[in-house]
């Protein structure tokens, strides 16, 4: 019994070795197809597009870029939209960013976060708005690849909020670059256009708060 017992506590050291051995989870890199088992579009920041439901974007679909004005102190979004056409792992980084003069917009200052979704199942007073699954939390999308959920399934769409932290002292103009975008094995750039205009946000809030709980307020 003690060297039944002996081999057994080895086999499980053994394997908890090998378990503290393995490397940092860095995602799914490469899984699925390429660029030809995605869309790829954008849409403005305040947009909702569910993971489930399509062919009601018309409106606000955009091609395959993103464009924002933003003031300088002002922080603005846009998304990148990926509908799957097959299963597929995708990652995102973000570049600096350079005016026509010279001047950059640190690639710190852009930051990329996956959107993860909640399952809304009714809507009241029956609005008009689709049920099915609503963009919700935003997740910076190193956390995701760190989990190894970078990944779609076919026939959903996932979206990639990109958000530009504009610097009080940031000096207005156009300013470009791009968001490289691997999906499976391939690679691509998305193309980036910020606009800062010259006009500073106040980096001081003089407004109170206010939280109303009283359902008589709904419709004012």
């Amino acid at each position: 019994m003690k060297r039944i017992g002996a081999a057994i506590l080895a086999v499980a050291l053994s394997i908890g070795f090998a378990a503290c051995g393995k490397p940092a989870n860095s995602g799914n890199q490469g899984n699925g197809g390429g660029l030809s088992s995605v869309e790829i579009w954008g849409a403005p920041g305040t947009a909702k597009i569910l993971r489930d439901v399509h062919g009601i974007y018309d409106d606000v679909k955009t091609g395959a870029a993103v464009k924002v004005t933003a003031a300088r102190g002002e922080y603005e979004g846009s998304h990148v939209i990926l509908t799957a056409k097959a299963d597929v792992s995708y990652d995102a980084a973000s570049s600096q960013l350079k005016a026509a003069d010279g001047t950059t917009f640190d690639a710190s200052n852009v930051e990329l976060f996956v959107e993860k979704y909640v399952r809304v199942a009714a809507n009241f007073e029956n609005n008009g708005m689709p049920v099915g699954d609503y963009p919700d939390a935003l997740v910076p999308m190193n956390a995701i690849k760190n989990a190894g959920e970078n990944e779609i399934a076919k026939g959903n769409n996932q979206g990639i909020y990109v958000r530009f932290n504009v610097p009080a002292d940031q000096k207005p103009g156009t300013y470009t670059g791009s968001i490289a975008l691997t999906v499976g094995k391939d690679k691509t750039n998305v193309p980036v256009t910020l606009n800062v205009v010259d006009a500073l946000v106040s980096q001081e809030n003089h407004m109170r708060s206010v939280f109303l709980n009283q359902w008589s307020l709904y419709k004012g």
